[in-house]
């Protein structure tokens, strides 16, 4: 999302409550699980984050964002 969208959202739901727009149906994926696991059910599930999950508590997020940095910056460590 850019700058501006961002200060629109502000303007315009400054009174909206984060529960009245949050998913509860999350995608998920084992924090010992593969990034391509990860990335493959964001393009099925046409989503652009996966809850990462450790012992089914959450624990972390891998958002399209961070894939992209990681490509365009360099391999994460191994």
């Amino acid at each position: 999302m850019n700058h501006r969208l961002l200060h629109k959202v502000v303007e315009q739901f400054t009174r909206i409550l984060v529960e009245n727009l949050m998913n509860t149906d999350v995608a998920t994926v084992d924090i010992n699980g593969t990034v391509r696991a990860a990335v493959e059910m964001m393009l099925r599930e046409h989503i652009g984050s996966v809850i990462v999950v450790t012992d089914d508590n959450p624990t972390g997020i891998v958002t399209e964002t961070d894939i992209e940095l990681k490509i365009y910056l360099g391999r994460p460590k191994k």
